[in-house]
């Protein structure tokens, strides 16, 4: 079994069931946690799940400022996650850029280029 992600109508990853729930509820934690705006991801339903794109987006740049100003290496390491696997879902449903400066974006899309390989559509 596994789920459909979707953004705005568009297949963006197709994971298992538990690594699915996994990252509904890391993006969950994260947003709750660090205080940030919606991310727009809606819940696990008859093995869907749906993201607005409009509200993803600033999410994903929001974690990345985040990400940029602080020098705490776990909190950098948990951002990255969520952030490296919605940086692969945004560019295969061509949503904008998240938001970022040059010096990050490289290390972003580096990130994002390993992960989507591993990432089924």
């Amino acid at each position: 079994m596994s789920v459909y992600f979707q953004i705005d109508g568009t297949d963006v990853w197709n994971p298992s069931n538990s690594v699915a729930k996994l990252f509904v509820s890391q993006v969950e934690v994260v947003e709750q946690g660090l205080g940030l705006p919606r991310s727009g991801l809606g819940p696990i339903l008859d093995d869907e799940c749906n993201i607005d794109g409009h509200l993803f987006n600033p999410f994903l740049s929001a974690l990345v400022r985040r990400h940029r100003e602080t020098n705490n290496l776990p909190l950098m390491l948990l951002i990255e996650g969520v952030v490296t696997i919605g940086w692969v879902m945004i560019e295969r449903a061509d949503v904008p850029a998240v938001d970022t400066d040059p010096v990050t974006a490289s290390f972003w899309r580096q990130r994002s280029l390993e992960a989507a390989s591993a990432m089924p559509q």
